[in-house]
């Protein structure tokens, strides 16, 4: 499902609602990368006191270009009743058209640094938060996983895949 579609679905379940939303990370794993794609990999949630915020920090070094030659998948697993349930937010989508295009996911990455196409090299994610003061969806849960896999678009071989777990804080904003 695209981010436009998905902003759609949300904002018709429940409402234009206004809120501060957080992305809380808090463990992150690097299940599979694929070595003829990506060398020297690694990610970890950190935090540098007891009052600071959760960062994500990862590394990695690409050998080769990724443009629309690369799928993104992400499913959304809600935390019920002791486990992981895959939940109704998912994303497939081409890799430029991520970037350029979703409302979401998009401007996360582009916040980030990141440009398309992304070039060969080291690719790095320095102390990275997930915060929206004015996000217009109120979601359900508050603790999830995301299964995030890179797949080339033409023979769907698998290029990495990351695990993220995650608790999302949500309030109101106050009315103007």
């Amino acid at each position: 499902m695209s981010g436009t579609r998905f902003g759609i679905l949300l904002t018709f379940c429940f409402g234009m609602i206004y809120c501060y939303f957080e992305v809380v990370p808090e463990r992150i794993e690097l299940a599979f990368t694929h070595p003829d794609h990506i060398v020297n990999a690694s990610a970890m949630v950190k935090r540098y006191g007891r009052r600071s915020p959760y960062y994500i920090t990862g590394k990695g070094i690409l050998k080769q270009t990724w443009n629309n030659n690369v799928t993104v998948h992400v499913d959304t697993h809600e935390h019920l009743h002791n486990e992981y349930r895959l939940s109704f937010m998912t994303i497939h989508e081409k890799l430029c058209d991520l970037m350029n295009k979703d409302i979401l996911m998009g401007n996360i990455l582009r916040r980030l640094g990141f440009v398309c196409p992304v070039q060969p090299g080291v690719v790095e994610l320095k102390n990275s938060t997930f915060k929206w003061d004015n996000f217009p969806y109120k979601l359900p849960f508050s603790k999830a996983m995301a299964n995030m896999t890179a797949r080339k678009t033409a023979s769907n071989e698998l290029l990495m895949w990351v695990k993220l777990y995650f608790t999302i804080k949500q309030h109101r904003n106050a009315k103007p």
